[in-house]
Order: C-alpha cells, then sequence, then structure tokens
C-alpha cells in the first residue's frame, strides 16, 4: 500500500465519531485536513452523500497533481437508518 493511501485511510479513522452522527441535510464540510470530509447532499433518494476529497495545497506528493477530487467515497448512507460511525468509515475506507 502507497504512502498517500495511508495517509488517507488514517485520515478516516482519525475522523471523530461525534462527526458522523447527526449528518447534515444540506451538505457541508465536517472535517478539514490534507483532505476534507464532507457530506456533499442529501440525495433525492434520501440517502447522505459522504465524501472525502484532497485538499489544494496537500503536502502529501501522491495526491499534489490532484484537487478537489473525491479520494474516498461516495458512500451514500439511508437517512431512515442508524449507521455506527465505525461502519461509515469502513465504507469509505473501502472506497479508496
Amino acid at each position: 500500500m502507497g504512502k498517500g493511501i495511508k495517509a488517507l485511510k488514517q485520515f478516516i479513522d482519525e475522523i471523530l465519531d461525534s462527526d458522523l452522527k447527526g449528518l447534515p441535510t444540506s451538505g457541508g464540510t465536517i472535517y478539514i485536513y490534507q483532505w476534507r470530509f464532507q457530506a456533499g447532499h442529501m440525495t433525492s433518494s434520501g440517502e447522505y452523500n459522504l465524501q472525502v476529497r484532497i485538499n489544494r495545497g496537500t503536502s502529501i506528493s501522491t495526491w499534489k497533481k490532484f484537487d478537489s477530487v473525491t479520494a474516498a467515497g461516495p458512500v451514500l448512507v439511508p437517512a431512515s437508518e442508524s449507521w455506527s460511525p465505525s461502519r461509515i468509515k469502513e465504507k469509505l475506507r473501502g472506497r479508496s
């Protein structure tokens, strides 16, 4: 596994569980670092659209050539279900 992927998975693991509870329906950035964890918007089918996107100016050389590209996700979480933070992180890690 490359340095960039390892750093991305570490970032996902470090997202606070409290940031993964009570997700916003109108979208917005939840967490910022080399990447930003975003709840893009609520889909028409009632799912939260969660993504980790690369920030402009990242210091990780593997990702520097990308600007605002989705690095993990999208993960669609049904609003009608209660997903644990660990399940969301697992899905994000699997989509990176």
